[in-house]
């Protein structure tokens, strides 16, 4: 499907995307906490992050090479 260079380029993105929302999410469910005093905001939001991406990856489409 991709070239060597290509999908090792797709998995560094994958890979970098990954460790930032693991680095970013626990300070924004700190922030909402602290803004909202419960962490169910901060939880909601996370979910629809992951739905919204999910939904994404479900519209992205191949494109064949003849």
């Amino acid at each position: 499907m991709l070239s060597a260079g290509a999908a090792a380029g797709g998995l560094a993105l994958i890979n970098s995307m990954g460790q930032m929302a693991g680095f970013l999410s626990p300070y924004i469910v700190g922030f909402v906490k602290d803004a909202t005093g419960s962490t169910d905001v901060a939880l909601y939001l996370l979910a629809a992050v992951i739905v919204a991406g999910s939904v994404l990856a479900l519209r992205m489409t191949r494109t064949l090479k003849a």
